[in-house]
């Protein structure tokens, strides 16, 4: 056995030194300054994961991305498809097809089917049916015809049409990126980079020389430079078969997730939070007998004296690379193969100071904000 040594004076205190001075010892707490700086360094060490990302994905997104969709994406489909679809389908789908529908066509449909539709439906519609449309049809369309239109209408174009044009508030155009108007199984709005609608003078809802909105065989606008509204005094939005708007290269009313007729007085168009059309809650159309858009040379839409849609044989919306509603010095619908409704990344339809068609690189349809 280990012999114990005796505690002398000397030991007694050595151990009573090391067991006060362990149970007094304190763990170490960081000071306020060193806790700080740590934060300030892992800062510093995560805030390139949040920046870089941003500006690189902007530069992804917006820069390099208009790179692909709009400089490099407009030389490989405005510039080398207006080749293939314009010069060389211009050759083959305007001028061949000029030949097949304005001047063959101009023979079936004009010619011909001006005799077919326009002298002899000029009878049934105008001569006969002016007096069915316009003198007695002016009760059918507006007096009568505002009921045939507004309220017995209301049932043509908005309850009963409200399967042509909304149901329950929803948005006609598109929603969730499906198309509204499908012909043949194809999209007539086409998203992924594609145009919804064909610029350099021809109807991206036209297919095979069809219109895309006819009930009745009629095409809702008129191509050859012609307007799409005015036909010697007629109204501008006739049913039995054609729809007010739809020119080449231009969208007809779409806003990004709004129907583009909305019922109960709201305006189908906002401009800057308030409606084109309605002011005070007033429907767009006025019902009580009256055109919204006025016959006989007058503006249906004045504002500061200037008509905006000129009657007897001019365009409503402009031929010749001028806007007929004017913005501040800029137009909204720009024909001559530019887009209709962006020039250079500014929105054409402003609301509350957003652009309506989201700029760089986003989605032109914006749904849910």
């Amino acid at each position: 056995m280990a012999v114990q040594r005796p505690l002398t004076r000397t030991r007694k205190k050595t151990l009573k030194t090391a067991h006060s001075e362990q149970a007094t010892k304190k763990p170490s707490v960081k000071t306020n300054s060193v806790m700080a700086r740590e934060i300030d360094i892992d800062l510093a060490a995560q805030s390139p994961g949040h920046v870089v990302p941003v500006l690189e994905g902007k530069s992804d997104k917006v820069q390099e991305g208009k790179s692909d969709k709009v400089q490099e994406g407009k030389s490989s489909k405005v510039e080398e498809w207006k080749s293939d679809k314009v010069q060389e389908g211009k050759s083959n789908k305007v001028q061949e097809r000029k030949s097949d529908k304005v001047q063959e066509g101009k023979s079936d449909k004009v010619q011909e089917g001006k005799s077919n539709k326009v002298q002899e439906v000029k009878s049934n519609k105008v001569q006969e049916g002016k007096s069915n449309k316009v003198q007695e049809g002016k009760s059918s369309k507006v007096q009568e015809g505002e009921s045939g239109r507004v309220q017995e209408g209301k049932s043509n174009n908005v309850q009963e049409g409200k399967s042509n044009k909304e149901q329950a508030g929803e948005s006609n155009k598109v929603q969730a990126g499906e198309s509204d108007r499908v012909q043949a199984g194809e999209s007539d709005r086409v998203q992924a980079g594609e145009s919804d609608r064909v610029q350099a003078g021809e109807s991206d809802r036209v297919q095979a020389g069809e219109s895309d909105r006819v009930q009745a065989g009629e095409s809702d606008r008129v191509q050859a430079g012609e307007s799409d509204r005015v036909q010697a005094g007629e109204s501008d939005r006739v049913q039995a078969g054609e729809s007010d708007r739809v020119q080449a290269g231009e969208s007809d009313r779409v806003q990004a997730g709004e129907s583009d007729r909305v019922q109960a007085g709201e305006s189908d168009r906002v401009q800057a939070g308030e409606s084109d059309r309605v002011q005070a809650g007033e429907s767009d159309r006025v019902q009580a007998g009256e055109s919204d858009r006025v016959q006989a040379g007058e503006s249906d839409r004045v504002q500061a004296g200037e008509s905006d849609r000129v009657q007897a044989g001019e365009s409503d919306r402009v031929q010749a690379g001028e806007s007929d509603r004017v913005q501040a010095g800029e137009s909204d619908r720009v024909q001559a193969g530019e887009s209709d409704r962006v020039q250079a990344g500014e929105s054409v339809r402003v609301q509350a100071g957003e652009s309506d068609r989201v700029q760089a690189g986003e989605s032109d349809r914006v749904q849910a904000g």
